[in-house]
């Protein structure tokens, strides 16, 4: 069969042919392509050309190759290095004429110039110029296909900043489209600009986001690039996946009932053990005093120079093995958490530090708190969360010592708050040698540091004094109420609110005073709160919590005054509700303009009418009996003033239910539904029980029938809705339940 391979050599025609860019005699189409010549750079002084084999004239199929004498002659009218711009016939920028001298002559050009290159590419010069090489770069292509100007620098600073001028372009959630041009920016950058710190700014973004599956794809992208992962990229990662971004959004949400699919675990166990290996290679290059700029991926700003120099302290670094501790804390994994801590070093670089004994102590204290608040049964450990929180901080004061922060020891407060009485007695102790206030007891003038302290050990007389917050305020007192105790939460309550920190209070640490002063039955140091302070949420006003609180220490001080002017002003009572006429107005609570911090009074928002709030002022209408019928009429004239419609038509998720209808469909309701009908039934017990006292001392006919028909209803309320919250589970049973069922 006849074959174009096997055709004799002859000599080149008269004829040029423009083959793959480059221009080849017609001979060697019919040779094949392996016969095309190749280039190969030259050493400093050698003529560039084609490659040949010194020992023979002939190209690897045996067929004659170009001699030397179908060369062009060289040129001496232009230097050596500059010879690719003398004009010659038959290149690229020459005519395309009839003749073989010119043929050969443009392909031998084109040789040289292509060796040239390959000469000034081989040397390392570059300065002559920067951007020439570009040309026929894919990255820089892609660039120009996407409309942005490619970086005129090769250095990473460069693209780091272009990479951070985008995302603050972009300070909200990132679309998917917007997560892809992010990453071009990146891909279309030489590998010696995309560093380990211009991946870690990419892989954080993904990772705060939620695009954890493209995040990891990124990762193993960067690691095929050729790009050394630094321990904050490992840290990064592991972070997002614990739901902690690197850098902003913060979302510690403790969640033990939804475990993490197997998937996701099995690549954060291998980012960790990638970390350790990592730090591992660092602390062996640190031995040996080695270290490397591709190690660190140390991006420097344009025009410094020098090799970057090792640093342990960020490479050597236990940020990594903290990061996945709170991946193991956010699903309460403690038995592999403590594996973890007692794996790591006691002393040195990669020794626990306050993140990793804050992390363990909210992660028991988290782990204790859950299996007392919940019935259901998930496998979590059994934690004295008392013993095991003194463990962990003694340990903590006695390696950190000044270094210890407030956050720690609000941590190890909360497990002790959670212990057994000893381990409260602790907890009592500490917070006035920490943040030298004074003890119950002692004067306002006394500080905490002139106390003794018997319970304390004394490895904890390097405790540093830290300064009070408004932030660190609102967690103790919190953290005090927990402990139960009435007299010390009041103290340190009043010592707060009446101190130069409330001047800075925000919301939160208003509604603690509120709460905490309501715990402690202080119904006027309550309401006192309300009526000093104006609330930072403007024309929100208070929270219906915190209503609600004022409205419970009422009830306990069997205060009537307390109560209904707080309800009136919680749902901007009309005086028509009270036997009045006219609308509600509303008025400053100190008579002036402003509060005690010199803020103007914003009249509120009222809240809607609810069962619970309605059902604590029927208790403290029935606490004071002793002092009179009156509260107990004025609360049933309210009642009557809204209707039952207002009580027990429920809105859940599947619709308006109806209490009163008589009978319970047997709809998908949710948890938060079947707490809002449980709320509605023990409103409709307490106003069982307040027709109960009404039909005794009736003020007519009309009104003795009337709360005849209130307690039938309500009766009936409780037998069908009440049955069905409690074979819900969500909800325990109450002892006046079986009695409304005769």
């Amino acid at each position: 069969m006849f074959r174009l391979a096997r055709l004799a050599p002859v000599r080149p025609l008269q004829t040029r042919s423009y083959t793959g860019g480059a221009l080849y005699p017609t001979s060697y189409l019919f040779a094949g392509a392996r016969a095309r010549p190749t280039f190969t750079p030259r050493q400093a002084g050698e003529e560039s050309g084609p490659r040949r084999d010194s020992r023979s004239s002939r190209d690897g199929d045996g067929r004659p190759g170009p001699s030397n004498r179908d060369r062009a002659p060289r040129d001496t009218r232009f230097p050596r290095g500059d010879r690719s711009s003398a004009p010659c016939e038959g290149s690229r920028s020459g005519s395309f004429s009839r003749g073989a001298p010119g043929a050969v002559a443009g392909a031998a050009a084109f040789r040289g110039s292509r060796g040239r290159d390959s000469n000034r590419d081989a040397r390392g010069d570059r300065d002559r110029d920067r951007n020439s090489h570009r040309s026929a770069d894919r990255p820089a292509r892609e660039w120009k296909v996407r409309g942005m100007t490619p970086p005129t620098s090769t250095n990473p600073y460069t693209l780091s900043e272009r990479v951070k001028k985008y995302l603050a372009r972009h300070p909200d959630r990132m679309t998917r489209p917007q997560i892809d041009e992010m990453l071009a920016i990146v891909r279309s950058a030489p590998p010696s600009m995309s560093t380990a710190p211009v991946w870690n700014l990419v892989l954080s973004r993904m990772g705060r986001d939620g695009y954890h599956t493209a995040m990891w794809k990124a990762f193993n992208e960067m690691k095929k690039r050729g790009t050394h992962a630094s321990s904050r990229t490992f840290t990064v990662l592991l972070n997002a996946y614990a739901g902690v971004a690197h850098s902003g959004m913060v979302n510690e949400t403790f969640s033990p009932a939804h475990r993490p699919e197997r998937l996701t675990l099995e690549r954060v166990r291998r980012i960790y053990d990638l970390s350790q290996a990592h730090i591992r290679k660092m602390l062996s290059k640190a031995s040996r005093n080695e270290g490397s700029r591709d190690d660190l991926g140390v991006a420097y700003p344009e025009g410094e120079e020098g090799e970057a120099p090792m640093l342990p302290s960020e490479e050597v670094s236990v940020w990594p093995t903290n990061a996945y501790l709170k991946f193991l804390g956010r699903y309460g994994m403690w038995t592999e958490m403590e594996a973890v801590f007692l794996a790591m070093d006691r002393e040195g670089p990669l020794a626990p530090d306050a993140a990793t004994y804050y992390t363990m102590l909210s992660t028991a204290n988290n782990v204790d708190h859950y299996r007392r608040s919940t019935k259901e049964d998930i496998g979590l450990p059994v934690i004295e969360v008392g013993s095991v929180g003194r463990g962990y901080f003694d340990q903590a004061v006695r390696t950190l010592g000044g270094d210890l922060d407030e956050r720690l020891a609000l941590a190890a407060l909360s497990c002790f708050a959670a212990g057994s009485p000893s381990d409260q007695r602790v907890a009592e102790e500490l917070v006035p040698r920490l943040w030298n206030l004074p003890a119950p007891g002692q004067p306002a003038s006394a500080t905490g540091v002139k106390g003794k302290y018997t319970l304390l050990p004394r490895a904890w007389a390097t405790l540093p004094t830290l300064k009070l917050s408004v932030r660190s305020a609102t967690a103790l007192l919190s953290t005090l109420r927990r402990m139960g105790n009435k007299s010390l939460v009041a103290h340190y309550t009043r010592l707060v609110a009446e101190g130069p920190l409330a001047r800075d209070a925000d919301l939160a640490l208003l509604r603690t005073f509120v709460h905490n002063l309501s715990f402690a039955g202080d119904a006027d140091g309550a309401s006192a709160i309300l009526e000093t302070f104006q609330p930072p949420s403007g024309p929100d006003g208070w929270p219906a919590d915190v209503y609600l609180s004022v409205l419970g220490a009422a009830r306990w001080a069997a205060d009537w005054d307390i109560a209904l002017s707080t309800f009136r002003r919680m749902v901007a009572l009309p005086p028509a509700a009270e036997g009045g006429a006219g609308k509600y107005v509303w008025k400053a609570p100190n008579g002036r303009g402003q509060d005690v911090r010199g803020r103007a009074w914003v009249p509120p928002r009222p809240h809607d009418i609810s069962a619970p709030a309605m059902g604590l002022l029927f208790k403290t209408a029935l606490a004071c009996l002793k002092h009179g019928i009156r509260p107990l009429r004025a609360a049933a004239d309210i009642y009557d003033f809204f209707g039952p419609d207002a009580f027990f038509e429920v809105r859940t998720s599947a619709g308006v239910v109806d209490m009163n209808a008589g009978e319970a469909k047997h709809w998908d309701l949710s948890g938060r539904d079947y707490r809002m009908i449980g709320e509605a039934v023990d409103f409709a017990r307490e106003l069982e029980l307040v027709a109960e006292r009404l039909v005794e001392t009736p003020r007519s006919p009309e009104d003795k029938a009337k709360h005849e028909g209130w307690r039938r209803d309500a009766a009936r309320i409780v037998r069908i809705w009440g049955m069905r919250v409690e074979e819900r589970g969500d909800r325990k049973p109450k002892a006046r339940f079986l009695r409304s069922l005769d």
